[in-house]
C-alpha cells in the first residue's frame, strides 16, 4: 500500500488516510504499522488549525477580524469526538473568549462631523480575545494557543469594517512509546528518536471582514508566519503554504419569530484540495435552532441549538460521511457550550 504524499492529504479530514488503512485491516493485518506510517508521513504539516463541525461557534479562530464583533464577552468551549466506537479515536477540544472594548457605552450611538462630503462615524471599537485548541489522535497530539486583536470601524449605522490578527504558538508531538515500526533503522524514525518528536511553532494570521446584524463576510490569510521555535528541524524543512479562508453568511427574517441563518466557508491553499462547507439553520423565537450542512468529501452535518438562558447557549452536531468506501463508523459528535457575559444592550449574535 503506497502512502499518500503530505500535499495530497486534506487537513480538514487529516485522519481519513489513517481511516483508509484501518478499513483495510482484514486485508493487510498491519493496523499499527499503517497508523505509524501515516504519522511519520504527515506528522506536523497536517497540524494546521483544527476544524470543528460548528466552526461558526468560534468564528474569530478562522477569521480574526471578527474578534469583538459581538458587543459582549463571548465565551465558548467545545468537545468533539470522531470515529464513534473506535478505540482511542481522535478527539478535539477548545475554549475561546472574545470581547469588545467600546469607546462609549452604546455601540450604535454615533456622533459625526463633515470631512469634505463624507460623514465620519466615531463609534469605532477594539476587539480582543483568544482561544486554545487541543487535538489528540494517539500517538499524535496537537495544541494551539492564540491571541486575537481586531480594529472595527463603523462604516454605516449598523455595519463595521474590521481588520484583525491572531498570533501565538502551536505544538505537535508524537509519543514514541506508543508506536512500533517494521524497520527500526528507518531514517525518519531514527531522527525522531535522536532529535525529539515535539515541535513548537510561532504562527501569525490576518483577515479583513465586513459585518452587521444581518450579514458577515471576510477574507483571511492564515499561517502568514509559521516559524519553528524549537524541535526537530530535520523533519520540518518544508515551507508551509499560506491558507486562504473565505467566510460569509446572512440572516433573513420570516416573521417576528423565525430566522434563517446561512454560513459558507471556502478554504484553499496550493498544497491541499479545496475545502467547502455550506450550512443553513432555522431558529425559532431566538431560542431553538436546527440546521444541516454539507462539506467536502461527502460529509453531512446535522445541528441543534438551544438558548438555555440569557447567559447560556448549547449546541450539538452529528457529522457523518456518505461514501461507498466507508468501511467503519466515521461519525462524529460535537457539543458546544457558550456563555454571554456583560451583554448590557441585549446584543444578538452576529452568526
Amino acid at each position: 500500500m503506497k502512502p499518500a504524499r503530505p500535499e495530497q492529504i486534506h487537513d480538514t479530514h487529516e485522519h481519513d488516510y489513517i481511516a483508509l488503512c484501518v478499513s483495510n485491516l482484514k486485508k493487510y493485518k498491519r493496523m499499527k504499522e499503517y497508523l505509524i506510517l501515516a504519522c511519520l508521513v504527515v506528522p506536523y504539516k497536517c497540524a494546521g488549525q483544527a476544524l470543528t463541525s460548528q466552526y461558526f461557534q468560534n468564528l474569530p479562530a478562522y477569521s480574526p477580524a471578527f474578534t469583538g464583533a459581538n458587543n459582549f464577552l463571548d465565551i465558548r468551549t467545545a468537545f468533539r469526538k470522531q470515529w464513534t466506537g473506535f478505540e482511542r479515536s481522535p478527539q478535539t477540544a477548545f475554549i475561546s473568549a472574545y470581547g469588545a472594548i467600546l469607546p462609549n457605552h452604546n455601540p450604535y450611538k454615533k456622533t459625526s462631523r463633515e470631512t469634505g462630503d463624507r460623514e465620519v462615524y466615531e463609534n469605532n471599537k477594539l476587539g480582543v480575545g483568544g482561544y486554545v485548541f487541543q487535538h489528540d489522535q494517539s500517538p499524535l497530539s496537537q495544541s494551539e494557543a492564540m491571541f486575537n486583536l481586531a480594529v472595527h470601524v463603523c462604516v454605516s449605522e449598523h455595519s463595521y469594517l474590521a481588520l484583525g490578527t491572531s498570533s501565538g504558538i502551536s505544538n505537535s508531538r508524537i509519543d514514541m512509546d506508543e508506536i512500533t515500526v517494521l524497520d527500526p533503522n528507518d531514517p525518519t524514525y531514527q531522527s525522531y528518536l535522536r532529535n525529539g518528536s515535539s515541535n513548537t511553532f510561532f504562527n501569525f494570521n490576518g483577515s479583513l471582514g465586513l459585518y452587521s446584524p444581518h450579514y458577515f463576510m471576510s477574507y483571511g490569510m492564515m499561517q502568514l508566519i509559521n516559524a519553528l521555535i524549537s524541535g526537530n528541524e530535520q523533519v520540518n524543512n518544508e515551507r508551509v503554504s499560506v491558507r486562504h479562508n473565505v467566510l460569509a453568511g446572512f440572516r433573513l427574517y420570516a416573521g417576528e419569530k423565525i430566522e434563517l441563518l446561512s454560513n459558507i466557508f471556502y478554504r484553499f491553499d496550493k498544497n491541499r484540495p479545496d475545502f467547502v462547507d455550506v450550512g443553513l439553520r432555522l431558529r425559532y423565537n431566538g431560542n431553538l435552532a436546527a440546521g444541516i450542512a454539507y462539506r467536502s468529501e461527502d460529509t453531512y452535518i446535522m445541528m441543534l441549538g438551544f438558548t438555555v438562558s440569557d447567559l447560556m447557549i448549547l449546541g450539538y452536531s452529528y457529522e457523518f460521511l456518505m461514501s461507498d468506501s466507508n468501511a467503519f463508523n466515521h461519525s462524529s459528535h460535537e457539543i458546544v457550550l457558550g456563555v454571554r457575559l456583560f451583554n448590557d444592550f441585549n446584543s444578538i449574535l452576529i452568526w
